[in-house]
């Protein structure tokens, strides 16, 4: 098996020396995150009709296909990483010919996908654990609803995963509920940080996908 996948990689290096795909890993290649989109792009040294986009595992020697039938004069997908997307530090990204499998690209270096890390959001939050924020519908595509059990909140915030602000509104402290358009948010994943006026916060997680 071990001898099949050298072979197999051996032959990915030869068919794609002279061609690439982004990302392209190796240590300045920014981490990625599950739940986060990804656009995966190839040059045009790929004159295919069609092509499969895949995720090799160098950790576990797998194959993970992420997308088949892919004009290859579009030369770009864009991968939301799935919630169950194994981590690691040994991963790269192939483009195959459809039609014909043993023609391949593949990203030059290593990338990480690693576990989203707890949403820090300032020294003076304090999460109201007791308290309760909703969002539906998750996945989302244009709009959310956001629905919390407390009467103090003053202040809506979306945030991604890296935390920067990607949307923000100021409600009246009375009010429980608000919609929120996501069709400007690029797919991945956010929370939504509902703040009350004694700085306290509470948070919910949700996805945009198309």
């Amino acid at each position: 098996m071990k001898t099949m996948l050298a072979m197999y990689w051996m032959l990915l290096i030869a068919t794609s020396a002279y061609a690439h795909v982004w990302p392209s890993g190796g240590a300045s290649e920014k981490q990625l995150l599950p739940g986060s989109s990804v656009p995966v792009t190839w040059d045009n040294a790929m004159i295919v009709d069609r092509v499969t986009v895949e995720l090799w595992d160098g950790e576990r020697g797998l194959f993970r296909t992420i997308a088949t039938g892919i004009p290859a004069s579009q030369r770009r997908y864009e991968w939301v990483i799935p919630h169950d997307q194994q981590t690691g530090t040994l991963f790269r990204f192939v483009v195959r010919d459809h039609a014909n499998p043993s023609i391949a690209l593949f990203s030059s270096g290593f990338l990480s996908i690693v576990s989203p890390q707890p949403l820090v959001s300032g020294i003076r939050d304090e999460t109201m654990s007791s308290s309760q924020i909703m969002v539906d519908p998750t996945p989302a595509v244009d709009k959310i609803t956001v629905v919390w059990d407390v009467h103090d909140v003053e202040l809506v915030e979306v945030r991604d995963l890296q935390g920067q602000l990607r949307w923000s509104r100021a409600v009246n402290i009375a009010s429980t509920s608000l919609d929120v358009d996501v069709r400007e948010f690029a797919p991945g994943m956010y929370t939504i940080i509902a703040r009350a006026i004694n700085g306290r916060s509470i948070t919910k997680p949700f996805v945009v996908q198309r």
